[in-house]
Parts: structure tokens; sequence; C-alpha cells
């Protein structure tokens, strides 16, 4: 059964504090969740990116970390993963069942009913997802998501139980990714959405919308390896949970010290821990020599702000090209419309290479030059969500936030049955 959205109906979850607890000799801090009986007993051992697209076992289970119960690493090729609603599949006729598995002849399949079941949801929910993904253009974008799979196993003899169970088990996960996507899309580009009207268009089922209203898993990140890439202030907007190892490292650099437990005050659920009496109180984001560190692990000294920003005009002598720097450590990207590039020039820091044949300004959008920057966006632009720093956030680090020697393409993630996928 359709049915059509009216407005933000999704329950408001009550926002967790942050909190932390020792688990196996590391000190794990969640900004805004339970941190205990979160972490998954072999996180370490699994945080390979090999283990994102390892597929199912010859039982049907995930040979990673079953990323439909705990929080899984995240990951650029699966950076949907996060945003799997809790228990999302409760039907029986989705479990990895024996009691689904009926012999015939010299072999055995999954009884009729079941399959044709399975095969009905997943191209239902398929056929939705490719209109999203053509309408939000994401490959064109360079952002990975879910491909499709060969569903005619599900209605073939298998010789044995065990490849009824791995059939079964690349379904019912092809699904859940299906499903996590499904609420992605809905959460990172509703504002998208909102303006093309979508919802009028293609009303989701009710099965659909139930999702969007369930408590999600999470992701456990790297605040290292993940700086330039995580969204960590869209996720805390979604309510979704996040866990990383706090260390002597990150503890060393100042660009972390926004997600410091001790500035989170994040409550100790280590089990025996005596209760602190006297938190340390919240630090101030400015740390050594005036650098402030934001949550978005980047450090800015406002005091060199008038060093960068050139107030002088380009010349017309010579022909400017113009480039935005969206977030600290990512590449440039070029900016040619001329309503963008007069809008960037009131709101951001700039920094002008006048020198030479070539002469060229570049935008740091991640250093404002205005305290009411959102408020001149909404003011400037049919679409300001398209200058909001989670979208923008979402939308190009997959090709800006990398490095030219990383590539993430659209990948088929349980192509075939059952192994790993190439990149498309």
């Amino acid at each position: 059964m359709e049915n059509s959205r009216e407005g933000n109906t999704r329950r408001a979850i009550p926002a967790h504090p942050p909190t932390r607890a020792r688990i196996d000799g590391l000190l794990w801090v969640s900004p805004h969740s339970s941190t205990i009986n979160r972490i998954h007993a072999s996180a370490m051992a699994f945080k390979s990116p090999l283990n994102r697209l390892a597929g199912v076992s010859d039982s049907g289970e995930w040979k990673g970390i079953d990323w439909e119960n705990h929080a899984d690493w995240f990951d650029l090729q699966v950076h949907w993963r996060g945003y799997l609603p809790v228990a999302a599949l409760t039907e029986a006729k989705w479990e990895t069942s024996e009691d689904l598995i009926m012999p015939m002849g010299n072999g055995f399949r999954l009884t009729a009913k079941v399959a044709n079941w399975r095969r009905r949801q997943i191209e239902a929910l398929g056929q939705h997802l490719e209109l999203l993904c053509d309408l939000l253009g994401l490959e064109a974008e360079g952002i990975p998501y879910p491909g499709t799979i060969d569903l005619e196993p599900l209605t073939f003899l298998q010789p044995t139980r065990e490849a009824v169970r791995r059939v079964m088990g690349v379904s019912r996960y092809h699904y859940l990714d299906m499903i996590v996507f499904y609420r992605w899309i809905r959460e990172a580009m509703d504002d998208e959405l909102i303006y093309r009207e979508w919802d009028r268009t293609n009303p989701p089922l009710d099965l659909w919308l139930q999702w969007e209203e369930m408590q999600v898993v999470g992701y456990l990140i790297d605040l290292q390896e993940h700086r330039k890439v995580h969204n960590l202030p869209m996720w805390r907007c979604h309510d979704v949970p996040v866990h990383y190892v706090w260390n002597d490292t990150v503890s060393g650099d100042e660009r972390y010290q926004y997600w410091n437990p001790s500035s989170l005050r994040a409550r100790d659920e280590t089990p025996g821990a005596v209760a602190e009496t006297n938190a340390e109180p919240r630090m101030t984001s400015i740390g050594r020599r005036g650098f402030i560190a934001d949550d978005w692990m980047q450090c800015i000294n406002p005091s060199e702000d008038h060093v960068l920003k050139d107030t002088s005009l380009p010349g017309r002598e010579r022909p400017w090209t113009f480039w935005v720097q969206d977030f600290d450590s990512w590449e440039v990207r070029p900016v040619t419309n001329r309503h963008e590039i007069e809008l960037f020039a009131q709101i951001y820091v700039y920094m002008d290479q006048s020198e030479g044949s070539n002469p060229r300004r570049t935008f740091l959008r991640w250093r404002e030059s205005t305290i009411s920057a959102a408020e001149v966006i909404a003011a400037s632009v049919y679409e300001p969500h398209h200058h909001s720093p989670q979208y923008v956030r979402e939308v190009f680090k997959f090709r800006y936030g990398t490095g030219p020697d990383h590539n993430v393409g659209h990948r088929s993630l349980l192509s075939g049955i059952g192994g790993p996928s190439t990149s498309g």
C-alpha cells in the first residue's frame, strides 16, 4: 500500500549523552549514544576494507562484522551502511532458516512462495532506488550505490542445503543494503527530494516509511583515517550512533580536540568504573596558538584571515579562473557560475594568485568571512541546501576528499551469488 508523506512525521529520538568505555584495552567514545554493548568483539580484527565486501559464508552468514546487528567501520564503498534501521527485517520469510528449504529430486530449493515473495520485495525497492539515483545524479557525481544481483538462483534447484542457505543470505544482505541506502537518501538528500517534489509523484510504500522511523545501527570510524570524508555533524543531526577509539596520537593533535571525550564530558560506561564526581569541564574549542578546532576536525586561526583575503577585485586585463576548496585538505574544484562567484566573495575567505598569465582566486568554503553566511545564502539562492556543509560533504567527498589515486565507483555489492564485487 502506498502512502504519501505530509511534512516531516518522523518521531523525535531523544538525544543520548556522550559516553565512553574501555574495551579490550582501547578507549572507545560515542558522542551521542551508548558505548557499552555496541562495539563488536572483533571490531579491530575486521577493520580492513576487504571485510566490507566479504560476502556471505556457505551457511548464509556475513563473513565480517555482521553489520545488521553491530556498527561496522565506515567505508566509502558502502558509505550508507550506518543508516541501517535496527531490526529492519522481522518477517519470517527473510530468515535464513532450514524451515524454508525443501528437498526436491536430487537437490534442494527455497520454497516457491518465499522465493517469489523475496523477489517481489527486492524488485519493488530496486526500481524505486533506480529512479532515485537517476533523479539525484549519483553516478555522475561518483557516489557509490548498491548494484543489482541475479535473482534467478532464488528459484534454482541447488545441490545442497548449504547452497540454498547461501542464496538466502545473499538476497537478505542485498535487500538490507537497499533498505539502508533508502534510509540514507531519505536523510542525507531530504531537502533535495522536497524541492524536486519526489514524494508527490513517487510515494513510498508504508513498509518503507516504517524504516524511516527506526533507530539505526551506526558507524565505527577512525578519526585519522576518515578525517576528510566523515560526516560527523550530519550523523549527529540524524542521530546516527558513531564510535571511535581515542588514543595518545589523536589526543596530541589539535584538530581532533572537539571530539576529545573530556571535551564532550563523556560518561564512563566501563564495567566497574567509579563514577566521576568532578567531571572535567568542556574544553574550549580554542587551542594553542589561537587555532580553533571544529567538528569537521579542521584547525582555523581567525587571526590569519585578514592576510589570506585580498580585498581587491580581479582585474579585467587577464582572464581569471575561480576555484573552491570545500573543506580543509580537500582538492579544489572549479567554480564557473557568476552568481556563485559573487556569493562566495561575500561570505568566504579567499586567496588570490595574481602572478603569471593564469591568475586564479580560490575560495575557502570552510573559512567563512561573515557570521551571517547561512542567512546570506538563504536570501541569495533558490536551493540553499546545496551550500550546506553537510550536503556538500556528502556529495563531493568521493571526488575531492579522497585524493587523485582513490577510486570509488559504483559497486554491485553481491553480484552473482555471494562473492565480493569489483569497481564499475
